[in-house]
C-alpha cells in the first residue's frame, strides 16, 4: 500500500509542471493510387505514371502544445511534418527556401501563436492567409488532384498556373510545366535564388488576425529577408505582404485577399538590380443551400521581371474564374468544379494563353475520421496563337484511396 502511495506521489510531482499546458499529437494519413497522363508541347510529348500516392491530402504529423497564460491569453506552439505514406521515404524530399528538408521534424510548419481579446499574433514558418484561395477555388476540397487552379503544376499562388516556373528567377522559363518543380534553392548572395513567384509555405512569417466583429475579420501578413555579402556585389532581398478580409454569416462566407512579393539582387554593378515582382488579388464566396453548397472565385496575378538596368517586363498576366458545387447525400459527398481564364503574358499577343480545367470528386465517409475517395481532373493550357511554337500542355489525373485523421 505504501509503495502505491509513494508511486502516486512521485507521479504527481512529475506531472504537476505539465498541468499548465496540454500537448497533443495529431495528423492525417492518405494512402491511395494515382494515374497521371500529360501531353506537353507541339510535338505532343506524352507521358504517364501510375502508382501509390497521397492523392487527396498531404500526409502529416503534428505536435501541438497549448498553455493558458491567464487574463484571457492563450499560447500555442505547432510543429508539423510531411511524410510519404506510400513509400519508404520519410517525406517528399523537397526543401524550403531556408534549406530545411520537408521530411525533417517541423519541415512543414513550425510557429508560435498568442491569442486573446486583441486577436491573434502568429510568428514562424507556415502558409500565409493568401493561400486560403483554395477554400473557394477547390470545391472538392483537394488540391492533390489535377483540375483546379490550386493543383500541383497549375497553382496560381505558387506561380505555376499558365506554365510558369515556381523556382526560377524567370517565371517564364519552365519548359515542362506539367511537372512539379523539384526543390527550393537557398537564399544566398550567389545563386539569385529568392523568387517572387512562390507565396505558399514561407519562413519568417509574421501574421496578425483581428477579432471577429459582426462576422468580419482581417489578417495582415509580412515577410522580410536579406543576405548581403561585403566581399562581392551580390545581395539578395525578399519581402512579401498581404491582407485578407473574411466575412461569415449563416450560410454565406466571403473572402477578399491581396498579396505581393518582391525579390531583388545586385547584378554586375551596385546600380543594376535584377528583380521579380508578383501580385495576386482574389475574391471567393460560398453559400450553403443545405441540399448543395455553391462556390465561386475570381483571381488575378501579374509577374514582372527586371533584368539589370532594363525596364521591367511583364511575363505573366492571369485572370481566372472558378465555379463549383458540393452535394451531400448522407455519407456520400459529390463535387464538381471548373475554371476558365487567360494569361496575357507579355505585351505581345503571340504568347497569350487560354487556361481551362475541371474536377469531379466523390467522398464516402466510413466514420468521422475516415473516408474513401475518388477524384478526376484535367488542367489545360493552350497558346491562342497556333502559328508559333508553344509549350501547350494537358494534364489529366485520376486518384482513389483512403484518408484517416487522428
Amino acid at each position: 500500500m505504501k509503495k502505491h502511495i509513494i508511486a502516486a506521489a512521485v507521479t504527481a510531482a512529475f506531472a504537476a509542471p505539465a498541468m499548465a499546458q496540454n500537448v497533443s499529437l495529431s495528423g492525417l494519413l492518405d494512402a491511395g493510387v494515382s494515374q497521371t497522363k500529360a501531353d506537353v508541347g507541339t510535338s505532343s510529348t506524352k507521358s504517364s505514371a501510375t502508382g501509390a500516392a497521397s492523392s487527396w491530402s498531404t500526409s502529416t504529423l503534428v505536435f501541438t502544445a497549448t498553455e493558458d497564460l491567464g487574463g484571457g491569453l492563450k499560447a500555442s506552439a505547432v510543429i508539423s511534418s510531411f511524410f510519404d505514406s506510400t513509400s519508404g521515404s520519410t517525406g517528399n524530399g523537397l526543401a524550403d527556401n531556408a534549406s530545411t528538408s520537408y521530411n525533417t521534424v517541423g519541415g512543414r510548419d513550425r510557429f508560435l501563436r498568442i491569442e486573446g481579446s486583441f486577436g491573434g499574433l502568429q510568428i514562424g514558418r507556415f502558409t500565409p492567409q493568401i493561400n486560403g484561395y483554395c477554400t473557394y477555388a477547390c470545391a472538392g476540397g483537394t488540391n492533390n488532384t489535377a483540375g483546379t487552379t490550386d493543383s500541383s503544376g497549375s497553382d496560381l499562388v505558387a506561380g505555376t498556373l499558365g506554365g510558369r516556373s515556381t523556382h526560377s528567377d524567370n517565371p517564364a522559363a519552365n519548359t515542362n510545366p506539367f511537372l512539379t518543380p523539384t526543390a527550393y534553392t537557398s537564399l544566398t548572395s550567389t545563386t539569385e535564388a529568392v523568387n517572387a513567384a512562390h507565396m505558399e509555405h514561407q519562413s519568417g512569417v509574421i501574421e496578425y488576425t483581428t477579432p471577429v466583429v459582426s462576422g468580419f475579420s482581417a489578417t495582415l501578413s509580412y515577410i522580410s529577408g536579406a543576405v548581403d555579402s561585403s566581399s562581392d556585389l551580390g545581395s539578395d532581398k525578399v519581402s512579401q505582404h498581404g491582407l485578407r478580409v473574411n466575412y461569415s454569416a449563416g450560410p454565406l462566407a466571403v473572402s477578399l485577399a491581396n498579396a505581393s512579393r518582391k525579390w531583388e539582387t545586385e547584378a554586375d554593378t551596385a546600380a543594376e538590380q535584377d528583380s521579380t515582382k508578383s501580385k495576386i488579388n482574389w475574391i471567393g464566396a460560398s453559400y450553403d443551400l443545405g441540399a448543395a453548397k455553391l462556390f465561386a472565385s475570381h483571381a488575378t496575378r501579374k509577374d514582372e521581371l527586371k533584368d539589370g538596368t532594363a525596364a521591367p517586363a511583364t511575363v505573366s498576366d492571369i485572370s481566372v474564374s472558378t465555379i463549383g458545387v458540393q452535394i451531400p447525400m448522407g455519407a456520400l459527398t459529390l463535387t464538381a468544379s471548373m475554371y476558365s481564364g487567360d494569361d496575357d503574358a507579355t505585351s505581345s499577343a503571340t504568347d497569350n494563353r487560354d487556361l481551362k480545367g475541371h474536377q469531379l470528386t466523390a467522398k464516402y465517409a466510413l466514420s468521422k475520421r475516415t473516408f474513401a475517395y475518388i477524384a478526376h481532373g484535367t488542367n489545360k493550357d493552350t497558346r491562342t496563337d497556333s502559328s508559333v511554337t508553344n509549350n501547350d500542355f494537358k494534364r489529366t489525373q485520376t486518384n482513389l484511396g483512403l484518408v484517416h485523421s487522428f
